[in-house]
């Protein structure tokens, strides 16, 4: 989004009548739905944001970068706060729906994790680098979502 931000923006100081016409008018369409005015918009659309902090390509700094170009500093943060929370959201979702499924088999798979986090566990019999990595990332008090 912010890329086609970027485009309407340039087209709309266009020479061309035409175009930057048409850019203007795709301003007003494309604000509908993405919060152009200064009021945060409802009907926004936050999982395109989701689906962005989730690809390891882009994760949250690029939405950051991108709230506060097209937004602004300080409205980009409320965004950014509020993408965040929505996502911790989902995570806690998803956690209580996968230990309501089968709290035994949560409690062995915790275990797993937590000693394939010291590097105790590994196919080969060896501290792997992940195991070891896994454990610096458990020291930072960090949960999966925020790594």
């Amino acid at each position: 989004m912010c890329d086609i931000f970027d485009l309407i923006s340039e087209l709309e100081v266009s020479d061309e009548h035409e175009i930057s016409s048409m850019a203007m008018k795709m301003r007003v369409k494309i604000g509908k739905y993405w919060a152009e005015d200064m009021e945060l918009n409802p009907r926004m659309n936050r999982i395109l944001y989701i689906a962005a902090v989730l690809d390891p390509r882009q994760k949250m700094n690029h939405v950051e970068t991108c709230f506060k170009s097209i937004y602004g500093d300080a409205r980009g943060e409320i965004l950014v706060r509020d993408v965040t929370y929505t996502l911790n959201e989902l995570f806690g979702y998803y956690v209580a729906q996968k230990e309501a499924r089968n709290p035994a088999q949560h409690q062995k798979d915790a275990a797993n994790e937590d000693m394939r986090r010291q590097g105790r566990f590994d196919r080969r019999g060896s501290l792997s680098l992940m195991g070891l990595r896994g454990n610096q990332q458990a020291n930072n008090n960090a949960n999966e979502l925020a790594v």
